[in-house]
C-alpha cells in the first residue's frame, strides 16, 4: 500500500495521489467487471463500499476526535483550538518542505 502512494508523489499532487490510492479497490473491481466479464455479487460492492467508509472516514475521524479530547482533558481549551487550525497550514508546510511541492496557478 505504502508503495502505492510514495510512487505517483513524483508525478502529481498529494491529494490526486491519495484519492487513486484509496480507489484503487472499487476501480479494480469496477475494470474486472466491465472490461473483464468478472461477475460481482452485490455482497463484494457492499464489501468494497464499507472498507472504503472505514478507510477514508471512520479510522481518520475515530482517531482525531480521540486524539483532540484527550488534548483537551490535558491542556487549556484555547490552545488545543489554535492548534487544531493550525493543521491546514501544517498540512502544506510538510507537503512543501517533505516532498517539494509548490502551489499551482489559479485555475479558472
Amino acid at each position: 500500500m505504502i508503495l502505492t502512494f510514495i510512487a505517483p508523489l513524483s508525478y502529481t499532487s498529494i491529494a490526486h495521489a491519495l484519492t487513486i490510492t484509496c480507489t484503487a479497490p472499487a476501480l479494480t473491481a469496477l475494470v474486472a467487471w466491465r472490461l473483464l466479464g468478472e461477475p460481482m455479487p452485490p455482497r463484494g460492492w457492499g464489501g468494497i463500499a464499507r472498507a472504503a467508509v472505514a478507510h477514508l472516514a471512520a479510522v481518520p475521524l475515530a482517531a482525531g476526535h480521540t486524539l483532540y479530547t484527550t488534548a483537551l482533558r490535558r491542556m487549556h481549551p484555547a490552545t488545543v483550538n489554535i492548534v487544531a487550525s493550525l493543521e491546514v497550514l501544517g498540512g502544506i508546510l510538510l507537503a512543501w518542505l517533505v516532498l517539494g511541492e509548490v502551489r499551482g496557478g489559479l485555475t479558472p
